[in-house]
């Protein structure tokens, strides 16, 4: 046919406005509207249009309902790490509990990624969590639907780390992130007293309790009432007449527990 005295026009309709797409003339005197760049992921309107170039008049032409499904939906494409974020992260945790943080996958034009797309996503090879400087950490990923991936990330060493997410080793938007990791609970398998001392009758004798955590994290900040209950310090002796047995509660300091006692024998 002469496409010189006519074209076509196509448009699709995303209830924010229409956008005019391209017409294709294939050599079997056919053609193609192809949509292929939308930043947008929704149920779409699908119209075209006839129109005589010497008029500059368009005619509707109908589209084949039979064949097609009209409305049409534009998919999401392929996860693309660049448009792809972390989210909702946290920046403190306990030493050994999960610290949290979402991934929201993004296509390359922002769309956000769903379902149909994560079931060709390899995400335990090509979805990688660091954290710098950390040794003894673990990484959990799953996936809890519309295109986001739940992060949970357990480090035993108390400190204050940096670490990254990435998609086949391109870092997401919203890393590096910082978390300060604070020591657990008191654990008495872990913590330590200082050597026994000699002193003189009529002083006082000092034994320092240096309190840790199950992993070994040093206490230096306030320690919870529960932790302090679970301390108990106990007299006893010489043996003979002069034998004493006495409960004594510890003091607290700068992360140590401290006993004081008073030896008069």
């Amino acid at each position: 046919e002469d496409t010189g005295t006519f074209q076509f026009r196509a448009t699709i309709s995303l209830g924010q406005g229409d956008i005019e797409v391209p017409v294709l003339h294939n050599s079997d005197g056919t053609f193609r509207a192809i949509c292929w760049q939308t930043n947008l992921s929704e149920p779409l309107a699908f119209a075209v249009e006839h129109i005589d170039l010497s008029t500059g008049v368009g005619t509707e032409v109908p589209l084949p309902s039979t064949e097609h499904a009209w409305p049409g939906h534009v998919r999401p494409g392929p996860i693309s790490a660049s448009m792809s974020e972390l989210q909702g992260r946290q920046d403190s945790g306990i030493a050994g509990e999960a610290i949290l943080a979402t991934v929201i996958t993004r296509d390359v034009f922002g769309n956000p990624v769903g379902n149909e797309r994560i079931a060709t996503f390899n995400y335990s090879n090509r979805l990688a969590v660091h954290v710098v400087d950390a040794v003894n950490y673990t990484v959990g990923v799953s996936y809890v639907g519309d295109g986001k991936f739940e992060l949970s990330l357990r480090i035993e060493s108390a400190g204050v780390y940096n670490f990254t997410a990435s998609i086949d080793e391109i870092e997401l938007s919203g890393t590096p992130v910082t978390v300060d990791v604070s020591p657990g609970g008191l654990d008495a398998s872990q913590s330590r007293c200082t050597e026994a001392q000699t002193v003189e009758a009529g002083h006082s004798a000092t034994v320092v309790i240096h309190g840790s955590d199950m992993y070994g994290n040093w206490l230096t900040g306030e320690l919870h009432p529960e932790d302090i209950s679970q301390i108990s310090a106990r007299i006893e002796g010489p043996f003979g007449e002069q034998s004493e047995q006495q409960e004594i509660e510890p003091l607290y300091s700068s992360g140590n527990l401290i006993v004081q006692h008073t030896l008069n024998y």
